[in-house]
């Protein structure tokens, strides 16, 4: 699905997961919880870092929930950066946690073609 790039829409990419989770694809709250944080902070970096708060570029957002791994995607249209150079945040730095934070939840992040690819396996 394709996302206008604006923080109007967290509301909505707050709503996603949970609404698999109604459905029965996610079998906890807990899971949930750390799928939208995942989703919710790649859009945020699409949406400031790689479009510059530009609206009239648009976020893809891709979620695979199959057999024994979860698989989100955020695409952006902005210039892509090397995943490799994003350095843990210091302690009291104030922003740039985000793909800290994604790393911490996810068991395989990458990052190619402008594609944030994130990957668990639920245990």
């Amino acid at each position: 699905m394709m996302v206008p790039s604006s923080t109007s829409y967290l509301s909505f990419i707050r709503q996603i997961l949970p609404a698999f989770r109604k459905s029965g694809m996610l079998r906890s709250d807990a899971l949930v919880r750390k799928l939208t944080l995942c989703l919710v902070e790649a859009f945020d970096n699409a949406v400031f870092h790689a479009h510059g708060g530009k609206e009239k570029k648009s976020v893809g957002i891709k979620i695979e929930i199959g057999g024994r791994q979860i698989v989100l995607e955020v695409k952006d249209e902005g210039k892509g950066f090397n995943l490799k150079k994003i350095k843990d945040p210091e302690l009291c730095q104030v922003n740039g946690r985000g793909i800290y934070i994604i790393r911490s939840l996810m068991d395989k992040v990458e990052y190619k073609r402008n594609t944030l690819k994130m990957s668990m396996r639920p245990k």
